[in-house]
C-alpha cells in the first residue's frame, strides 16, 4: 500500500511502569473533526504498532485511547510520512472503579509513618464522614477499618494527606514538615481532613498570608468562607477568626484553612485545620478524562494517589492499588 505510517503507542502507569490493560480501543479521527478513520481493539502490553494511511493520503490524524482499567486519554495531532513511525509513550491514570486499595498493615507501615501513627493514638473518636467512629484508629482497628466500605476512601484520602503533608515543609524555618503541627485528627473523609493543630501552624500561615511577594511561587490567598460548616460545631469555632492559603500547584494543590475555636472538653483555646488536596481539572485533563463532582461524590483518593506518584516518584502512601 501506499503511503503507509505507523503510529507506535505504549501505554504507562503514572510510576512509568507498563501499563497492562486486557481491552483498549485506539480511535483514529481526521483531525479536529468527528470522522472516524479507524478502531482498533487490542491489549496493553507490549507496545502496540498500528498502520495508518500517510500524508498526502490522510493529513493531521487524532488518536484517542480508550483503556478498560485506566481513564480515556487523547493523544496529540500527528501526520504521518511514509515509511516512517511515530511513537507516543501514553501516561494514563488508573479509573477508579477498576481498582481496590492494598493497605498496608499497622504493623508493616514503615518508620516513614510514625508521626501519623503518634497522631492517631492521640485521636480518641474519631470520625469517618459518613462511616462512624473509632475508640481509636491504631492496631487491628486500623488493620480492620477498611472491612467497612464506607472507610476505605476517607482511609486512603489521610494517607494521602499525610504523604503530602509530609513531603510539604513550612517556609518560615523550613525544618517541619506540615503534618508535624497535627495533634489530633477529629474527622477523616474522602476528600478532606480536620485536626487540632498546633497554634505554631496558623501563625506561620498567617506569617505567608502577611508576606505573600515572598511566597507568591507556592502560596495564594483562598476564600475561607465555605470550609466554615467541615468543622465540628462543638469547637465553636469564630468564623471571623478562619483564613485559608492554597498552595499554587497547577495539579493536585492543597489547601489549608484554620480557625480558632474552644476544645470542649478542656475549654482551652484550640486551632482547627481543614485541609484537603483538589486533583485541579488541569490534571486530569493532561493526564485523563475530566469528570464532575457533583455525579461522582467529590475528589476520588485515587486520583490524588496517581498523582502523587507523579509529584513524588517513589512516594510511600501505606497502600498499594490492585
Amino acid at each position: 500500500m501506499d503511503n503507509v505510517g505507523t503510529l507506535e503507542v505504549t501505554l504507562l502507569d503514572v510510576a512509568g511502569d507498563l501499563a497492562r490493560d486486557p481491552a483498549t480501543k485506539v480511535t483514529i479521527r481526521r483531525g479536529t473533526s468527528q470522522d472516524v478513520l479507524t478502531v482498533f481493539k487490542t491489549s496493553f502490553p507490549p507496545t502496540r504498532k498500528f498502520e495508518l494511511p500517510a500524508f498526502p493520503t490522510e493529513h493531521v490524524l487524532s488518536p484517542f485511547i480508550e483503556p478498560t482499567r485506566f481513564r480515556s486519554k487523547p493523544l496529540p495531532f500527528f501526520t504521518l510520512t511514509h515509511g516512517k513511525t511515530v511513537a507516543r509513550n501514553v501516561t494514563v491514570f488508573r479509573h477508579p472503579s477498576e481498582w481496590d486499595h492494598r493497605f498496608a498493615t499497622w504493623a508493616t507501615l514503615s518508620d516513614r509513618f510514625d508521626p501519623l501513627k503518634d497522631v492517631l493514638t492521640a485521636s480518641p473518636g474519631l470520625r469517618v464522614r459518613g462511616g462512624g467512629s473509632f475508640d481509636l484508629l491504631t492496631g487491628t482497628a486500623y488493620d480492620g477499618a477498611h472491612a467497612n466500605p464506607r472507610v476505605v476512601l476517607p482511609k486512603a484520602s489521610m494517607l494521602n494527606l499525610f504523604g503530602k503533608l509530609t513531603e510539604l515543609r513550612e517556609p518560615i524555618k523550613k525544618r517541619k514538615s506540615w503534618f508535624l503541627f497535627v495533634r489530633r485528627i477529629l474527622e477523616i473523609g474522602r476528600e478532606r481532613m480536620i485536626a487540632v493543630v498546633d497554634p505554631e501552624m496558623p501563625a506561620r500561615l498567617q506569617e505567608i498570608r502577611d508576606d505573600l511577594e515572598t511566597h507568591k511561587a507556592v502560596y495564594r490567598r483562598a476564600p475561607a468562607g465555605d470550609h466554615y460548616k467541615n468543622l465540628p460545631a462543638s469547637f465553636g469555632v469564630v468564623k471571623s477568626t478562619m483564613f485559608s492559603l492554597k498552595t499554587t500547584e497547577d495539579n493536585g494543590n492543597v489547601q489549608f484553612t484554620v480557625g480558632r475555636g474552644t476544645d470542649p472538653d478542656t475549654g482551652t483555646e484550640a486551632w482547627l485545620l481543614d485541609t484537603d488536596i483538589d486533583e485541579n481539572g488541569a490534571l486530569l485533563a493532561h493526564l485523563g478524562d475530566l469528570f464532575k463532582h457533583r455525579f461522582t461524590g467529590g475528589t476520588h483518593p485515587i486520583d490524588i494517589h496517581e498523582y502523587l506518584l507523579i509529584a513524588h516518584p517513589g512516594i510511600d502512601l501505606g497502600y498499594t492499588l490492585a
